[in-house]
């Protein structure tokens, strides 16, 4: 009888340390730059590598931006930015290479920072967290910081 409760509980701890391995994120951080005006979109790279169809949920964690900023998250749609948490699938081999953070600056210049946690619906507890972050800058300050470097 232990050993039969033992060899269950091997094999689901297996299972999910292999299913840990299966979702494949090209990175936990990534940063881009822009103006005022654009949106500003960092992204990753998401992979099922697994022979299965995996359903997934992100949800924001963190929302660090300035006043009058907007962010929306991208999975393979786009979502108002009130959405806090989304469901997704991903089949076997499929990937979502633009996962991504639009921040709309809205004209004011700043930093912003969103986390996202990813994770398996049916294990929760398999998860990663992308940091996404983006730099509004005016073309003025541009310019100018441009116009003090010596030539």
């Amino acid at each position: 009888m232990h050993k039969n409760i033992h060899f269950v509980f091997f094999f689901l701890l297996t299972f999910q340390l292999i299913q840990a391995q299966q979702l494949q994120v090209s990175t936990t951080y990534a940063a881009q730059q822009g103006r005022v005006s654009e949106e500003i979109t960092p992204s990753v790279h998401l992979k099922n590598n697994s022979n299965h169809t995996m359903e997934l949920r992100w949800e924001r964690i963190r929302n660090n931006m300035p006043s009058g900023w907007d962010a929306v998250v991208c999975d393979k749609q786009c979502y108002s930015t009130l959405i806090e948490s989304r469901s997704f699938t991903l089949a076997p081999g499929e990937s979502i290479s633009d996962f991504r953070v639009s921040f709309r600056p809205n004209g004011v210049e700043g930093i912003g920072n969103v986390e996202i946690k990813i994770y398996g619906v049916k294990i929760p507890s398999n998860s990663v967290t992308v940091s996404l972050n983006g730099s509004a800058h005016s073309a003025a300050s541009t310019s100018l910081a441009s116009s003090s470097v010596p030539s």
